[in-house]
C-alpha cells in the first residue's frame, strides 16, 4: 500500500496463478502523480512473473482529445503535455494495456 493505491496479492483459484491487483485514486498533481507511477513500477518489477491488473482513477489522460474543456497550459507542438507524455511512458514502460471504456464514459463536472 501506498499513498493512492492498494495492493493485493492473491492467487486464481482455477489455474493456481499468483496475481496481482491494484487499486489507484492518484492525486491531482503531477508531481504526486509521478511518485506514484514510480512506486507502482518499483513494484511491478519486482514482481514480473505475476499476472497485474491495474483499475481505478489515475487522474490522468493519455490524449488530449480524452479530456473535455481543457486548457492548452504546457503543451508542447504535438498538443502533448508533460502529464500525457509521463503517463504514456509509465503505460508502455510497464508492458500494461489500456482498456476501452464501453457504454457510457465517466464524467466529472465542477460545481
Amino acid at each position: 500500500m501506498g499513498k493512492g493505491f492498494i495492493v493485493i496479492f492473491g492467487q486464481h483459484l482455477r489455474s493456481s496463478r499468483k496475481c496481482v491487483i491494484v487499486n489507484i485514486y492518484s492525486a491531482c498533481s503531477l508531481r504526486e502523480k509521478k511518485i506514484l507511477w514510480e512506486e507502482i513500477t518499483g513494484i511491478k518489477g519486482a514482481s514480473q512473473e505475476l499476472v497485474w491488473c491495474l483499475c481505478g482513477d489515475f487522474n490522468a489522460v493519455r490524449s488530449r482529445r480524452e479530456r473535455k474543456g481543457a486548457s492548452s497550459r504546457g503543451a508542447t507542438a504535438s498538443g502533448q503535455t508533460s502529464e500525457i507524455i509521463g503517463f504514456n511512458c509509465f503505460i508502455d514502460s510497464n508492458m500494461l494495456l489500456d482498456l476501452p471504456i464501453v457504454g457510457k464514459a465517466y464524467l466529472y463536472q465542477k460545481l
